[in-house]
């Protein structure tokens, strides 16, 4: 019974441990080809590039240590389909894409915190510079980030068709429909909290100890995302804020990291630093 046990767990190890499906070019994939693949095995899901200076997963640690020397790595978490890391690496006079199904992304939450150096190479891997301290993204002008002693400002444009309605007659309601309109606020900002996720997070990297994907974990995220309270409180008072606050964070070196959006498609991120 023993043995058949270690068969199993063997059996289930070998198979996390290779990948799924591989693709090669010679000399190497051009920019289209890399990306059309990833969206054929991610079936058009979020892919992330990993951050090599962030907390890696055990599950990614040992994807890594077979692909030693990779060339760049994402990953993809989706209830859609199953998380899966995808490497580059080079393997004589070609490039090899190799996908690996995990089970989870299971590193151990831990508070977020901002790298005590940051460097512009990593911060502006995906920004062209529009001036000494400003800059936009390569593929979307709409998308701006400013650096200067105290921090790193981000901010996005992406206008709404139905911008977020505000209710003053909040306070006059039943409990039951404002628990219904607090439930609905909830959704629309998480909606919108993934939104800044994919344009200030993703698009960078060597600042947080996240990687782009443990944003998006309710055990990583939970304590700092607008609470259904807060919601409650804000539609209470009868006036829409000019911007909502759907992430706050005071890490333990005393930086501020926040999100806000005004509800009709502008978004903003503040990195603060003390």
């Amino acid at each position: 019974m023993k043995f058949f046990f270690f068969c199993i767990f063997f059996f289930a190890i070998t198979l996390f441990a290779n990948p799924i499906v591989s693709f090669s070019a010679t000399p190497a994939f051009s920019g289209q080809e890399l990306f059309l693949k990833l969206d054929e095995i991610g079936k058009n899901g979020n892919w992330m590039r990993l951050d090599t200076l962030s907390i890696i997963d055990p599950s990614v640690s040992k994807i890594l240590k077979k692909n030693k020397g990779f060339l760049a790595v994402w990953a993809l978490e989706s209830p859609m389909v199953k998380s899966k890391v995808a490497v580059l690496s080079k393997k004589g006079k070609s490039e090899v894409l190799a996908f690996y199904e995990i089970e989870a992304f299971d590193a151990k939450p831990e508070p977020l915190s901002v790298h005590e150096k940051l460097y512009p190479e990593n911060i502006l891997i995906d920004f062209n510079g529009i001036s000494t301290n400003e800059f936009v993204h390569k593929d979307d002008s709409d998308l701006k980030l400013k650096i200067n002693d105290s921090g790193l400002y981000f901010s996005y444009t992406k206008r709404d068709k139905t911008p977020l309605r505000f209710d003053t007659k909040f306070a006059t309601l039943t409990f039951e429909e404002k628990a219904k309109i607090v439930e609905e606020y909830r959704d629309f900002f998480i909606y919108e909290y993934a939104l800044m996720l994919h344009a200030f997070v993703q698009s960078t990297s060597g600042i947080f100890n996240w990687q782009p994907w443990h944003w998006y974990l309710p055990n990583w995220n939970k304590k700092y995302l607008i609470s259904k309270e807060e919601i409650h409180a804000i539609l209470s008072s009868g006036y829409p804020p000019a911007m909502f606050r759907l992430f706050f964070v005071k890490t333990s070196r005393n930086v501020l990291i926040e999100m806000r959006t005004d509800g009709n498609g502008y978004y903003e991120m503040d990195v603060r630093l003390p």
